[in-house]
């Protein structure tokens, strides 16, 4: 995760990046990172460049649409809530300027520039913690977690003469880059929830754990009539066999519904008639209920 240097770091970083480039056929060329307006300010006045010059010029920031809303992973721990990170997008202005306006120069150089862009998509650790060591030494922009990537972004001439327009001087040729992404961690603390003290009430025994696939609730498998009989009499004394399982243990009642009858009827349930898988039932005589 990176710090609030991150920022100057891809500046710097960049700048070294095409300062190293810088061919020794152009003596005295320099990489600054001035604003259009003040890269060829003089003491003489006019706006003409006294030596070879490229300007690498940050000229706007944008959220990032997808880190915004989500927090590091390596950051925050289950059931914990983290503040995302600022994640932006960086947008550069690439401007070549030549000794006495010698526009063949100019575009040595931007040719050299955007040569040396092309050649370095991605940021490499090394290279970011090479450029900011002296500068930017409590820079941590190279231990982050996603790569920052150099992206062409050409505007359109409607958009690059109305960014030029904005400085109030004379356009030059030009190259845009988008640099992306930029994590930038919140420094605001991270969410933990209040530990569990008590479940439930006293009497809670916690989670109760079956070593098997038996149903741990009472569950009728088959009903079996003596006799195999399809129906049943009143008059038979043979109990009716419920077979299934999980009937010791828990609460079991009987209950017979039926459309005829405003209630169910419940029929009592002796301890000798009941097993783990079997229960016997005896129906009343009782024709009248």
């Amino acid at each position: 995760m990176s710090n609030a240097l991150a920022i100057a770091a891809v500046t710097t970083t960049l700048r070294r990046l095409i300062e190293q480039s810088l061919p020794d056929t152009i003596s005295g060329a320099t990489v600054t990172t001035k604003p259009p307006d003040k890269a060829l300010k003089t003491s003489s006045g006019p706006e003409s460049a006294s030596n070879n010059q490229i300007n690498l010029f940050l000229y706007q920031t944008e959220l990032h649409p997808q880190w915004r809303n989500q927090p590091l992973p390596e950051k925050v721990k289950p059931g914990e809530t983290g503040q995302p990170p600022l994640a932006l997008n960086l947008y550069y202005l690439l401007t070549a300027y030549s000794q006495d306006d010698d526009d063949i120069l100019s575009h040595q150089l931007l040719g050299q520039a955007m040569s040396t862009l092309h050649d370095h998509p991605t940021m490499t650790a090394a290279e970011i913690r090479l450029a900011t060591e002296t500068d930017l030494p409590k820079s941590n922009l190279h231990q982050q977690i996603e790569r920052v990537h150099i992206i062409p972004h050409p505007l359109s001439m409607e958009d690059l003469s109305n960014l030029w327009a904005t400085f109030q001087t004379q356009y030059r040729i030009s190259a845009t880059y988008q640099v992306s992404i930029v994590l930038i961690e919140s420094q605001r603390p991270i969410k933990t929830p209040q530990p569990v003290l008590a479940r439930g009430s006293s009497e809670d025994s916690g989670v109760v754990a079956q070593p098997n696939l038996i149903q741990p609730y009472p569950e009728i498998l088959a009903v079996v009539l003596p006799n195999q009989q399809p129906s049943l009499r009143l008059s038979d004394a043979t109990p009716i066999r419920l077979k299934g399982q999980s009937f010791v243990g828990n609460t079991v009642k009987v209950l017979l519904r039926h459309p005829s009858f405003q209630d169910p009827v419940e029929f009592p349930i002796s301890g000798s008639d009941l097993a783990e898988t079997q229960l016997s039932l005896t129906i009343p005589n009782a024709p009248d209920n």
